[in-house]
């Protein structure tokens, strides 16, 4: 009965342990590194410029929707995202819609979709996977 139970458990243990990996290539098992998403690294992501060239980027891409403009909408959009380590972007968010302007939310995703990698953040001298957060304002002047 002993044995039988050994069995199960290492069955178990074996089965828990391919938990974090994903099948590739035809019977072959690509283990995946570290999925962790860091919030402060020794070396933040950048945009490949800096962030005088990510906000002109913005500015030169993000279209004010037609419909926030008849109605005077304005307001602050925040997105969070992270940068992946060959900085590329995934897990873009709307922390904070602009209030009352869901277009202006929809607008502010496009762009940072649009957006080209960036130069991925470091940790302790190896890359890694950063959360970053930028707010995007839509003023009518």
């Amino acid at each position: 009965m002993k044995e039988v139970k050994i069995i199960i458990f290492l069955f178990l243990a074996i089965s828990v342990s391919c938990l974090g990996q994903k099948n590739s290539n035809r019977g072959t098992i690509k283990v995946v590194k570290d999925t962790a998403i860091y919030t402060k690294v020794d070396v933040m992501p950048e945009f490949s410029g800096g962030n005088a060239a990510m906000y002109n980027f913005i500015q030169l891409n993000l279209r004010y929707p037609q419909n926030a403009k008849e109605r005077g909408s304005s307001g602050t959009c925040f997105i969070t995202f992270a940068v992946n380590i060959d900085g590329s972007l995934s897990n873009i968010i709307i922390l904070k819609g602009a209030s009352g302007c869901p277009e202006c939310d929809l607008a502010a995703l496009r762009v940072i979709n649009m957006m080209p990698k960036w130069t991925p953040g470091k940790n302790k001298g190896e890359t890694v996977r950063v959360q970053y957060n930028i707010p995007i304002k839509f003023t009518l002047r």
